[in-house]
């Protein structure tokens, strides 16, 4: 009997982890819970992209935002649905090696500026920037600029998925975000992202500047679970050998 369960418990494991690989295929995907699954960025987002707001963090003003250094530690502290290792979005080059300060790009050649990773900007589906990746690619959203602007639609069009409460300035007028990437020519700022319009740049990171905060984790690679899982399975082994 007790050989029959704990076979049953491989099986059962192998099972999830088999429905986890196969339904990454999807894109954004809702675990429940509040937390939203990105298969390409291979992150977990909250759900709640003002969470902070939403549960009354008591280092925020009244519309949810804090100076960075709060925005950091609120990240780091974060216990959400059994995880506590959450962080605020990474702001990476949008070539995959080096950052671009050539000033404001409206066609994504540099890291300022607008349609950074934007289907049909120079560097369209770069994961360097996670925000900016969600706002183009898994939200669809739009820029004032070509190559991504939508005539039909209008770039003022915000789409938000599965999510709720992200900051596109309305009402408030607000739409900044932080990331956790602190700019290199002058380590007095960091990287922030406006959902208002797409655009990348940075601010100062004193007590006295104040943007919104979205937590996000990293979620191991599938293979990386395939050998815990296999793993759990050998100890499961040991064990019945030494019963025997």
């Amino acid at each position: 009997m007790v050989q029959k369960r704990q076979r049953l418990v491989s099986v059962v494991v192998c099972l999830m982890v088999f429905v986890f690989l196969t339904e990454s295929n999807a894109g954004l995907i809702d675990r429940g819970g509040g937390i939203i699954y990105d298969d390409v960025l291979n992150v977990m987002w909250l759900q709640d992209a003002n969470y902070a707001k939403t549960s009354s963090y008591g280092l925020t003003d009244s519309l949810g935002r804090m100076n960075w250094q709060n925005a950091m530690t609120w990240a780091s502290n974060l216990d959400y649905g059994g995880y506590d290792d959450w962080r605020l979005p990474q702001t990476l080059p949008v070539n995959g090696i080096n950052y671009n300060y050539a000033g404001t790009s409206y066609y994504g050649y540099s890291d300022e500026g607008f349609n950074i990773s934007a289907p049909g900007s120079t560097y369209a589906g770069s994961t360097g920037s996670e925000m900016s990746y969600m706002y183009y690619n898994n939200l669809g959203n739009k820029a004032p600029y070509s190559p991504n602007v939508n005539p039909q639609l209008g770039w003022e069009s915000k789409n938000s998925s599965f999510f709720i409460n992200i900051q596109f300035g309305m009402p408030s007028g607000d739409s900044t975000y932080w990331s956790e990437t602190i700019y290199a020519p002058n380590p007095q700022s960091s990287w922030i992202f406006h959902f208002h319009d797409g655009s990348q740049y940075n601010i100062g990171n004193s007590d006295s500047d104040l943007a919104f905060v979205w937590a996000v984790r990293d979620v191991p690679e599938p293979s990386t679970l395939l050998l815990l899982v296999s793993g759990l399975i050998g100890i499961s082994g040991l064990r019945r050998k030494f019963k025997r």
